[in-house]
């Protein structure tokens, strides 16, 4: 059993990795770590087996932390301070006149649905506010208008 736990472990991190090497630089370290989960997998007494995948865990760098967009749970005044305000990198509107929202953590957001009236600038305040079925409402502080958004990556 734990030689196909082991075994399904290095077939997922050499496929996760080769799905994201973009050179070859990339390519060769991951060739090189599944090989080094190889040699541990080989090893028979548990803990030195436990010792030796800590060992190559702990070489790795660190795992990029990803912020979280905020989420209000409701609406927000218009001249109140919110941490739920989103930190726009970006806006431009596609060919169909739908616009899209870059987001500093990197996050891309895309209109779903026509809103003429709804107002984007840079200059504006924006939040998310959830809605029901897992829906997210761009809004702005002092409008009663929102429109609707989805996540684009």
């Amino acid at each position: 059993m734990k030689r196909y736990v082991t075994s399904a472990m290095v077939l997922l991190t050499v496929v996760a990795g080769s799905a994201h090497a973009s050179s070859e630089d990339d390519r060769k370290a991951y060739r090189d770590l599944a090989k080094e989960l190889r040699v541990c997998e080989g090893i028979d007494n548990a803990l030195e087996r436990l010792v030796c995948f800590d060992e190559i865990v702990n070489t790795l760098p660190p795992a990029e932390r990803l912020v979280e967009t905020p989420v209000a749970e409701s609406a927000i005044a218009e001249n109140e301070e919110s941490e739920a305000f989103l930190s726009i990198e970006e806006m431009w509107q596609n060919r169909r006149g739908m616009w899209l929202i870059k987001l500093e953590n990197g996050e891309v957001w895309r209109q779903t649905e026509v809103a003429t009236a709804f107002p984007f600038s840079m200059e504006r305040n924006y939040y998310f506010q959830k809605g029901m079925f897992n829906a997210h409402f761009l809004r702005t502080p002092g409008l009663n208008r929102r429109v609707r958004m989805v996540r684009d990556n």
